[in-house]
């Protein structure tokens, strides 16, 4: 089957049901509300934390076996020895490391 940008797209919804414009509502309030109640430093621990969360399940849905722990030690520049779980670790790195997606917003602070 070739590939089409629909396919690859993510998934919008046009026309929302009412319930589920409600809980978006809810979830973006209470979203908001830890943000305002997080310190500075936990706020950007957590923003470091779900980037490597991010990262793993990324490369883990392209069958790259990444796991955090590796992510972590690539971060701080402690790289395996067998090449291929080193180049694994390089290539999960350089994924945190990139800057977030203009459309998307978000914070950039990792190591």
């Amino acid at each position: 089957m070739p590939e089409t940008a629909q396919r690859i797209e993510p998934a919008r919804l046009e026309d929302a049901p009412e319930a589920i414009s409600d809980v978006l509502a809810e979830l973006s309030a209470a979203s908001a509300k830890l943000e305002s109640a997080l310190h500075p430093r936990t706020a950007a621990s957590l923003a470091d934390l779900v980037r490597i969360m991010n990262t793993y399940y990324s490369n883990l849905i392209e069958g790259h076996n990444t796991r955090p722990r590796d992510i972590e030690q690539a971060l701080a520049g402690k790289l395996d020895t067998d090449e291929a779980r080193r180049n694994l670790q390089i290539e999960a790195a350089a994924h945190v490391r990139a800057p977030p997606s203009p459309t998307k917003g978000g914070r950039q602070k990792v190591s």
